[in-house]
C-alpha cells in the first residue's frame, strides 16, 4: 500500500482548513506590513491558532509545506 497519498485523494475540508490558514497569514503580512519580518513565528501561528483551531505544530506544517490552492477550487 502506497503511504504518500496523491492531491487527489486529499478530502476537500482538509483543503479548505489549509486555504485558511494560507488566507490568515496572508491577511496578517499584509497589515502588519514591515513589522512582519520582526515579529516571531511562533507569534503568527499563536494569532491564527486563535481563529482557526489548529495547534501552531499544525499551522507550521501548513505554511511550510502546503500552497493555498484557491484558484483552483474555483475552476
Amino acid at each position: 500500500m502506497n503511504k504518500h497519498r496523491v492531491k487527489d485523494d486529499i478530502p476537500i475540508r482538509v483543503i479548505n482548513g489549509h486555504n485558511e490558514v494560507h488566507a490568515i497569514h496572508d491577511e496578517l503580512r499584509t497589515q502588519l506590513g514591515e513589522l512582519y519580518y520582526a515579529i516571531s513565528k511562533s507569534y503568527l501561528y499563536s494569532l491564527i491558532s486563535k481563529r482557526t483551531g489548529y495547534c501552531p505544530k499544525r499551522i507550521a506544517y501548513i505554511l511550510n509545506h502546503t500552497t493555498s490552492c484557491r484558484d483552483n477550487l474555483d475552476n
